[in-house]
């Protein structure tokens, strides 16, 4: 009897999770997006009557130009990522919370912008002596995501539906690589004073360590 009262209660603290037991992959779905990420693409499947799971891939790419320590820098942002998200919607409206990851292959870089001179640190070198300043921002490859959004790929009263993601991706601190192929490319002086712009565009981005998720998509059932 006491054996049978024990497995009663083990049962009643376990029913939440038996609530959640899989029976998914029933439905699927597709999507189009477009926001912060770039543009994307996306398949959605179900885990349970509450649980979506998606799976996507974004790109964009941009340039543009600007100034730090007097040196003009063509930047060029790749932004290139896949994500593995689970949706869990509690409401029977398309309300959801999401959590998953974002596999991060984006990457920023820098080019310096002809000149007859460069200021480095202070100090001033020719064309000849610095070559061309070139630089890269890589990102954590894997990057936590948290998010609120609207909508359902698996919307069992519509089969197109629109979607929304509000979120943020942890992508953790930046790292930031400079280097020259001028004369003085050896030159401890210059490394030195290289090494000093270095920080300072590190400086510049320590802080960039998470990344605003906003995005919005078209999706059908199928």
């Amino acid at each position: 009897m006491k054996r049978i009262f024990k497995y009663s209660i083990i049962s009643a603290l376990l029913s939440p999770i038996s609530s959640f037991a899989f029976d998914g992959f029933g439905e699927y779905g597709a999507a189009i997006k477009f926001g912060s990420t770039g543009y994307g693409f996306e398949l959605t499947t179900d885990i349970t009557k509450e649980i979506n799971l998606r799976g996507g891939i974004n790109a964009w790419s941009k340039k543009i130009s600007d100034t730090k320590d007097g040196i003009e820098y063509d930047i060029e942002a790749d932004l290139n990522n896949a994500s593995l998200l689970a949706d869990w919607h509690p409401f029977s409206n398309g309300f959801r919370l999401s959590a998953g990851i974002f596999i991060n292959n984006s990457e920023i870089s820098l080019d310096s912008s002809d000149a007859t001179t460069y200021t480095i640190n202070g100090v001033e070198y020719t064309a000849a002596e610095a070559g061309s300043i070139s630089g890269k921002i890589d990102f954590n490859t894997v990057a936590p995501y948290l998010g609120i959004g609207w909508g359902n790929a698996l919307n069992k009263k519509s089969d197109i539906n629109i979607s929304a993601d509000l979120g943020i991706g942890f992508i953790g601190s930046p790292k930031v690589d400079i280097s020259a192929n001028g004369s003085l490319a050896n030159d401890s002086d210059f490394m030195s004073d290289l090494d000093a712009e270095e920080d300072s565009i590190q400086d510049d981005v320590d802080d960039l360590n998470i990344f605003p998720v906003l995005t919005i998509g078209v999706s059908y059932k199928f």
